[in-house]
Protein backbone atom coordinates (compact mmCIF):
# COMPACT_ATOMS: atom_id res chain seq x y z
CA UNK A 1 0.00 0.00 0.00
CA UNK A 2 2.99 2.27 0.68
CA UNK A 3 4.25 1.76 -2.37
CA UNK A 4 0.94 2.94 -4.36
CA UNK A 5 0.87 5.62 -2.37
CA UNK A 6 4.27 6.90 -3.36
CA UNK A 7 3.32 6.22 -6.72
CA UNK A 8 0.56 8.31 -6.68
CA UNK A 9 2.23 10.97 -4.78
CA UNK A 10 5.00 11.09 -7.12
CA UNK A 11 2.59 11.29 -10.28
CA UNK A 12 0.61 14.00 -8.45
CA UNK A 13 4.45 15.98 -8.25
CA UNK A 14 4.83 15.25 -12.07
CA UNK A 15 1.43 16.97 -12.61
CA UNK A 16 2.50 20.22 -10.62
CA UNK A 17 0.08 19.16 -7.39
CA UNK A 18 2.69 19.70 -4.44
CA UNK A 19 -0.38 19.57 -2.17
CA UNK A 20 -1.21 16.42 -3.29
CA UNK A 21 1.85 14.54 -3.64
CA UNK A 22 3.12 15.76 -0.20
CA UNK A 23 -0.20 14.05 1.52
CA UNK A 24 0.31 10.90 -0.15
CA UNK A 25 4.13 10.80 0.58
CA UNK A 26 2.80 11.37 4.55
CA UNK A 27 0.40 8.50 4.06
CA UNK A 28 2.94 6.54 2.69
CA UNK A 29 5.73 7.59 5.25
CA UNK A 30 2.87 6.63 7.79
CA UNK A 31 2.41 3.13 6.84
CA UNK A 32 5.94 2.43 5.88
CA UNK A 33 8.23 4.22 8.62
CA UNK A 34 11.16 2.25 7.76
CA UNK A 35 11.76 3.48 4.32
CA UNK A 36 13.13 7.16 4.13
CA UNK A 37 12.59 8.08 0.54
CA UNK A 38 8.74 8.68 1.67
CA UNK A 39 9.66 11.68 4.48
CA UNK A 40 12.14 12.75 2.32
CA UNK A 41 9.80 13.30 -0.99
CA UNK A 42 7.30 14.64 1.53
CA UNK A 43 10.30 17.42 2.77
CA UNK A 44 11.03 18.01 -1.07
CA UNK A 45 7.65 19.16 -1.48
CA UNK A 46 7.84 21.32 1.06
CA UNK A 47 10.56 22.84 -0.83
CA UNK A 48 8.73 23.32 -3.99
CA UNK A 49 5.80 24.85 -1.48
CA UNK A 50 8.52 27.75 -1.04
CA UNK A 51 8.93 26.09 2.34
CA UNK A 52 12.51 25.92 2.58
CA UNK A 53 12.58 26.00 6.86
CA UNK A 54 9.73 22.72 7.17
CA UNK A 55 12.03 20.92 4.66
CA UNK A 56 14.91 21.62 6.49
CA UNK A 57 13.42 20.69 9.83
CA UNK A 58 11.96 17.69 8.40
CA UNK A 59 16.07 16.55 6.42
CA UNK A 60 16.91 16.86 9.79
CA UNK A 61 14.34 14.25 11.69
CA UNK A 62 15.16 11.95 8.95
CA UNK A 63 19.01 12.34 9.25
CA UNK A 64 18.56 12.14 13.35
CA UNK A 65 16.41 8.99 13.02
CA UNK A 66 18.45 5.99 13.93
CA UNK A 67 15.99 3.75 12.01
CA UNK A 68 17.08 5.49 8.49
CA UNK A 69 20.61 4.07 7.28
CA UNK A 70 21.74 7.18 5.48
CA UNK A 71 24.92 7.93 7.28
CA UNK A 72 27.62 6.39 9.01
CA UNK A 73 27.07 7.22 12.27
Amino acid sequence: MARQLNNRGLDANRKGNYVAARKMFLHAKQLDGTDPRYGLSAANMLLRLDDAEGAAREYEEILADPQHKLIDR
